[in-house]
């Protein structure tokens, strides 16, 4: 079994893309930045997503995907006015490669990794 994980390079999609080669997956792995966990990948792809993105050739010959790329540290560098429109881009990119992921029969799981800090 073939497993797209977005945003393997990250320190969930990491723990995850190793535990997945442990269990004996065939993983191609997505990230917006060469890390160390990417070795780990059987095939790499270094791609920022957008709602313009091949989601067909992304998910030729896969399985299922895993999508972990919308957690709040992406939006931490931005001004308060920019977060709403860079949330509903990213909203929008989710969308279409869930369809493209619906109408391929490849399985979706959508995970947000979140922590929120308030500092009073």
């Amino acid at each position: 079994m073939r497993i797209l994980l977005i945003d393997a390079g990250g320190f969930i999609g990491g723990l995850l893309l190793a535990r997945l080669r442990y269990d004996g997956f065939t993983t191609r792995a997505l990230s917006r930045r060469p890390t160390p966990p990417l070795r780990l990948a059987d095939e790499v792809i270094i791609e920022t997503l957008s709602p313009a993105s091949d989601f067909a050739a992304l998910l030729r010959g896969v399985d299922s995907v895993i999508h972990l790329a919308d957690g709040f540290n992406a939006y931490e560098q931005l001004p308060l006015s920019a977060m709403h429109d860079e949330a509903a881009v990213r909203l929008e990119t989710a969308w279409k490669l869930a369809h493209a992921a619906a109408a391929t029969g490849t399985d979706f799981i959508y995970l947000i990794p979140t922590c929120i800090i308030i500092d009073l």
